[in-house]
């Protein structure tokens, strides 16, 4: 590979990267609005206010998210050879590129189907929701 396919992979790469990134940004402000919606859809369930319960058991989930997401680069990172003496040969190298874009790629994908089939708020479910609290709250 010359300098100028390399150049262009770089644009490729920094591209993808900035759209994921706006992404992952979006998606996190979807997220934490959605947690209102369970939390209403809790209340409604339940006849109670859960906010702290709900936010804990999300904050818990995360963590735990987290700790296994760095735990399986350091085996992922073992998977493709990689090692203080291996760390720029090309093999480990492409391993690596393909560890960065493969598996969010797979993340995101199985988080979509998740929130498509499993997530059960709907948008008019979410709308009930809203109506039915205020009806509670005498706002109607």
């Amino acid at each position: 590979m010359h300098f100028g396919e390399f150049y262009i992979d770089i644009i490729t790469y920094v591209v993808f990267y900035v759209v994921a990134n706006i992404g992952v940004g979006f998606f996190n402000m979807v997220i934490w609005a959605m947690i209102t919606d369970v939390i209403d859809d809790a209340e409604v369930k339940n006849g109670v206010r859960e906010d702290g319960t709900i936010y804990s058991v999300y904050s818990f989930a995360r963590k735990i998210g987290q700790a296994l997401s760095s735990g399986m680069i350091g085996a992922l990172l073992s998977v493709i050879g990689y090692s203080a003496a291996t760390a720029f040969n090309p093999e480990v190298v492409n391993g690596i590129f393909n560890m960065t874009c493969i598996i969010p790629a797979i993340g995101f994908v199985g988080i979509a189907l998740v929130l498509m089939f499993l997530y059960p708020l709907s948008k008019n479910r979410v709308e009930a929701n809203v109506l039915e609290l205020k009806k509670r709250r005498g706002e109607i």
